[in-house]
């Protein structure tokens, strides 16, 4: 049944990625991807997603941490993070195809509270694991909604009247998933609040690029020691504070280079006053350097 219901998946993702590379549906919240040949490591900005696989296999790399990513498994991240990413299987006949949710931390935590209420919070219990990312098995119970929200792409009706709900189902199934990982990150929400405190620093970081980080300042901005947070982002994300933003600011200095700005202004924009150490960094990221962005793009 299992293979049946991938076949399926699959089938959809076909008719409806028709697009390389990520681009939007008629849905909102659903992203679709394709990728039509195999490519090497390379460093991305990934959105806080909930990706389910219909077809190729792929490898993500973090904080010296492998996550490999294949048919029948699911993969999540939390909050927006820099990834390597490496795509092991994919041509023109067969690509690689993908159904991306978008995760909202607030909706989830509607759920949770919903969840609560009718007897579902979690007990007292530890964890030891706090990451921001995990892949697990696919489970049919998640595989439903998925294929149901890629169907509603073929009725405007669907499109408008059910699609945020199967969305919400598929948070859902996530939180319901009592493997590691997946409960983990439902128990850091229910008893720590360790992800949206996480998550309030690096909305901060985002929107804040043009400033230098203080590790302080944003201890004190979640109500935690520097200490305490220094570890519980790391943790979270598999980078420190320091790490990650310097990673968000070149990612959005590589976005305006491509708009056609200049390095030096792509620079100051994210908070560089010096165009060499702008260029040093942004090659030891990327590894090319900004004037060759365009060109690589």
């Amino acid at each position: 049944m299992m293979n049946l219901k991938q076949q399926t998946l699959t089938e959809l993702l076909s008719r409806q990625a028709t697009k390389e590379g990520f681009h939007e549906s008629a849905i909102r919240d659903l992203v679709l991807f394709k990728a039509s040949d195999q490519r090497a490591r390379l460093q991305t900005l990934c959105e806080a997603f909930i990706v389910v696989l219909g077809q190729g296999n792929v490898c993500c790399y973090v904080g010296g941490e492998m996550y490999d990513f294949s048919v029948g498994s699911y993969l999540t991240l939390f909050l927006p993070m820099s990834l390597e990413i490496e795509v092991l299987a994919a041509s023109a006949e067969a690509p690689l195809l993908a159904a991306c949710i978008r995760v909202d931390l607030s909706r989830i935590a509607t759920l949770l509270l919903q969840m609560d209420g009718v007897g579902e919070a979690l007990g007292e219990k530890e964890t030891a694991v706090s990451s921001g990312i995990f892949t697990a098995p696919i489970n049919h119970k998640l595989l439903d909604p998925t294929i149901r929200l890629l169907e509603a792409l073929d009725d405007p009706r669907d499109i408008t009247i059910l699609s945020q709900a199967i969305i919400d189902e598929i948070y859902y199934r996530v939180l319901c998933d009592d493997r590691p990982g997946a409960s983990s990150f439902r128990h850091l929400l229910e008893q720590r609040g360790q992800i949206q405190k996480i998550a309030r620093a690096v909305n901060h970081i985002q929107n804040h690029l043009d400033e230098k980080v203080s590790v302080e300042y944003l201890a004190r901005l979640v109500n935690m020691s520097t200490s305490s947070f220094h570890r519980s982002f790391k943790a979270v994300m598999h980078v420190s504070p320091v790490k990650y933003a310097q990673a968000m600011k070149l990612f959005r200095a590589q976005t305006l280079l491509k708009e056609g700005y200049t390095v030096s202004e792509a620079g100051y924009q994210v908070g560089y006053n010096s165009p060499a150490q702008f260029s040093r960094e942004y090659k030891r990221h990327f590894g090319y350097a900004p004037s060759a962005t365009v060109a690589v793009g």
